[in-house]
């Protein structure tokens, strides 16, 4: 059953812009007004999405309304059907990966910066990137922008060794169809989904299949639009359509997903937004929610209080916690390790990072006696190659029990010798394991793990130093957390994280935009945090905004007391405070 807005939406004749509020059943729509479409046995409709997964899902839903559309109906993201285009045109390329297009960054960034100006390769980069979203781009002169032949330099390289990056795919296509050296798609309709995140060149693209003579729907939430860093046009490119093509505008404005108690708060708190598409948000969801705000004294207070929760409600799998950045999230995660299974979305899992990875390899090198466990850590103390394929040979890694004939190995016994060193310190950490003293074995692990091993070749800054030490503490404590000896920790860390069903995700706000849970709970609500400062105030809106619509039934946000950081002033306007 479509509501009386989806059945507008999906009966609209001609252009038609949708504007879609969080869980209002957009995707429905567009699979129901591609079947309506396609009704027409002389009409062919185009997808388009910005993902793979989302392509597939939707023509896989498609094809259930309009089984009989065949070659009728093609799907893709921009870049996928892009591709085709050139590819029938005969334009040949050969497409880098992210790894190759990094490494000729570098080196343009070498062959052109002066280092005296103190531009970072990370500002240079993001430059380039700026540039290759613009069609037709008027580059600075040098003095105004010195980036600008970084730019310059990399297109050289481009051009020298043949090669093409992401970015040019689209341009290519775009630059094609305007000179007519590459066909633009023969479709009848084009239905566009999460239009709000289309930057310039995929709005040029959709504009030159107007030009053909395509009826073009789009489908997005300007409320939602939260890839400006990414350049996307959000409410800006939703205006911009609606003047090109004077498409008729369908609002759908009512959510199932969110209780009455979350949706009421965010609304308002949107509704400070002045760039965006005016809708009365309301929900369908009959359900009782209920929306908290807690302050805590400190940080550990915090993430005590956010494990204890999600323990008490015995379903972990319902619930996501939420964060502004990856960091805090990485504390979140080895402070209920053991207690909790997780999943971290969007984000690389805190044992999975290079410092945490490498502690844990050595716990289970003292467990386990694989000396493969050993080897990552020989490598980073300073044994040089060639003595570890000796080692190896010695000690038979290959067969069970190598760390064992390591540790029992009569050598120099020098606290000095790299090799020596770490053998005295492993006979010391088992002895404690096997008195029990566990905990005091795993804090010195990660004393050797900041004092012995070199986790990078080039030197760190010292504020990634102390990053890498800290995160070597939080290992030591993480584990410390958890009862019963070395081995079932182990185990028990390696059983939690890969419960998918059952397991609590961890993720940050960008991350969970198209997913939804019974319970959401958003930490690290202060000034400076959420909204950072380093971001436009109005993106930072829509982002929390996006983080509570994540809630169908419970929404805590919390918050630390500290004068220097007042509680976010997002709640204040979502009157929750």
């Amino acid at each position: 059953m479509l509501n009386s807005a989806q059945e507008q939406a999906v009966r609209m004749q001609g252009h038609c812009l949708v504007t879609a509020c969080p869980g209002s059943g957009k995707t429905k729509v567009l699979e129901h007004r591609a079947a309506h479409l396609l009704s027409d046995p002389d009409a062919n409709v185009l997808g388009v999405t910005f993902t793979a997964e989302s392509a597939a899902e939707l023509e896989h839903r498609i094809r259930q309304q309009a089984p009989r559309a065949g070659r009728r109906l093609v799907t893709g993201t921009f870049h996928a059907l892009s591709r085709k285009m050139l590819i029938k045109a005969n334009v040949r390329l050969r497409l880098i990966n992210d790894f190759q297009q990094t490494d000729l960054l570098r080196r343009a960034y070498r062959d052109t910066m002066d280092p005296g100006l103190q531009i970072t390769f990370d500002d240079a980069k993001a430059y380039v990137d700026k540039i290759k979203a613009q069609v037709d781009p008027v580059l600075p002169n040098h003095d105004l922008e010195p980036c600008v032949d970084v730019y310059l330099r990399y297109q050289e390289l481009l051009r020298q060794t043949g090669s093409a990056d992401f970015a040019d795919l689209m341009l290519l296509a775009v630059r094609g169809m305007r000179d007519g050296t590459v066909p633009a798609y023969k479709t009848t309709y084009m239905l566009v989904d999460e239009f709000q995140d289309t930057d310039a060149v995929q709005f040029a693209w959709i504009r030159e299949h107007i030009r053909q003579g395509t009826a073009v729907t789009v489908v997005g939430d300007d409320d939602q639009s939260i890839y400006e860093w990414r350049f996307g046009m959000g409410f800006q490119g939703m205006e911009d359509f609606r003047r090109l093509t004077q498409a008729s505008h369908v609002s759908l404005d009512t959510t199932y997903r969110c209780a009455r108690e979350i949706m009421e708060p965010a609304a308002r708190l949107i509704a400070f937004n002045t760039e965006r598409v005016h809708k009365s948000l309301k929900t369908a969801n009959q359900t009782k929610g209920s929306v908290h705000v807690k302050p805590f004294a400190d940080k550990e207070e915090e993430r005590s209080a956010i494990a204890q929760a999600i323990v008490a409600s015995g379903k972990p799998g319902e619930w996501a916690v939420l964060a502004r950045t990856n960091a805090q999230l990485e504390f979140v995660e080895q402070f209920i390790a053991g207690r909790l299974p997780v999943i971290r979305s969007g984000g690389t899992s805190f044992w999975e990072l290079r410092g945490p990875a490498m502690y844990l390899s050595l716990c289970r090198a003292l467990c386990n006696g694989a000396m493969g466990d050993l080897d990552p850590v020989l490598k980073r103390s300073g044994i040089s190659e060639t003595r570890i394929e000796a080692m190896h040979a010695e000690y038979r890694s290959r067969e069970a029990g190598a760390v064992q004939r390591f540790l029992a190995a009569k050598r120099g016994g020098s606290s000095k010798d790299p090799e020596d060193r770490l053998r005295i310190l492993m006979n010391q950490w088992r002895a404690m394991l096997a008195s029990g003293e566990t905990n005091l074995a795993l804090h010195g692990i990660a004393h050797y793990m900041k004092t012995s091993i070199r986790l990078y070749e080039r030197d760190r800054k010292p504020d990634d130093q102390a990053k890498d030490n800290l995160r070597m503490d939080n290992c030591a404590a993480a584990l410390a957390r958890i009862q019963g000896p070395l081995q079932q920790r182990l185990m028990l860390l390696q059983q939690e994280s890969k419960k998918d069903g059952e397991a609590v995700r961890l993720m940050t706000f960008h991350s969970s935009k198209g997913l939804e849970f019974p319970n959401v709970w958003i930490m690290g609500c202060e000034e400076g945090v959420i909204p950072s400062s380093n971001s436009p105030l109005e993106e930072e809106r829509r982002l929390f905004y996006v983080g509570m619509t994540r809630a169908k039934l419970s929404l805590t946000m919390s918050y630390v007391i500290n004068e220097k950081a007042p509680a976010s002033r997002f709640l204040k306007e979502a009157e929750l405070l």
